[in-house]
């Protein structure tokens, strides 16, 4: 077998793997905070927390202009799609009901702020995934 690569994914690989090399010696070297780590103020720079149990394992989720996250289920519910709308500064999660799995399907924004999906894959025995020609428009201000 035959593996062609263009420059660039070389260069993303060779990039990803220098970054990788050097953060894990930062790690395994030692436990002080650097120049960069130093004096930050989280409510300035942010702060990583979780991980988060969520109702769903998020394939697809955008942020909508509300400041809510929309987001759908991986495949393994294709044969019962799930959609949740999740608010982070309450943290309730809303189900978006949904009756197509939109899993592989195309975004984005319309100006007025909707967002517009296409496609998707749906399930045909055994296990074969096949495109679906759907659109839907999620409307956050309704």
């Amino acid at each position: 077998m035959r593996i062609i690569m263009s420059k660039a994914a070389i260069l993303s690989v060779v990039i990803i793997g220098f970054l990788t090399n050097a953060v894990e010696s930062e790690i395994a070297g030692s436990n002080k905070q650097t120049p960069h780590t130093q004096n930050l103020d989280p409510s300035q720079v942010g702060l990583w927390e979780g991980p988060y149990a969520w109702p769903v394992v998020a394939i697809h989720a955008f942020l909508l202009p509300t400041g809510k996250v929309l987001h759908y289920s991986a495949p393994g519910h294709l044969l019962n799609p799930k959609s949740y709308l999740w608010d982070p500064e309450t943290w309730e999660f809303t189900p978006a009901p949904v009756n197509r799995p939109l899993f592989c399907s195309g975004h984005t924004f319309m100006a007025d702020g909707r967002l517009m999906v296409t496609g998707g894959t749906g399930p045909a025995p055994p296990m074969e995934f096949r495109g679906i020609k759907d659109t839907h428009l999620f409307d956050p201000f309704s």
